[in-house]
């Protein structure tokens, strides 16, 4: 398994700030007819140690996922090819109900978040 290690006692408040954010922006568009779409730009494994190897933490791709109310689609963006195929396996073994509404790119943020972007239109995910 290839680990995330960074961050330390504010890693864990980040998260919980943004898991809070994530539950709200999801309430509030709940009932919009558009299509609410996910894109974490630097999106790891899923999973974080922190430095001091004292914490493992969801990280904010698998918060997303876990969130009570959903995105139509889920985007994560990964530069690194293993930390990718962590990811990847996260889902298809964790969240195998959305593999149909999530893609995992391998690759630079700018390029990959371009191409979504330019794309989302005509994007779909197939498993």
């Amino acid at each position: 398994m290839t680990t995330q290690k960074f961050g330390g006692t504010w890693t864990q408040e980040k998260l919980n700030i943004f898991t809070e954010y994530l539950d709200a922006y999801l309430t509030v568009l709940q009932k919009q007819k558009f299509k609410k779409i996910y894109i974490d730009a630097f999106a790891g494994t899923g999973e974080i140690e922190t430095k001091d190897g004292e914490q493992f933490l969801a990280g904010s791709a698998r918060r997303a996922l876990e969130a009570n109310k959903k995105f139509d689609y889920y985007y994560f963006i990964e530069g690194d090819r293993d930390k990718a195929s962590e990811l990847q396996r996260m889902i298809d073994t964790e969240y195998p109900q959305m593999k149909s509404i999530s893609k995992v790119y391998c690759g630079d943020a700018n390029d990959k978040l371009s191409d979504i972007i330019n794309n989302v239109d005509s994007l779909q995910i197939v498993a």
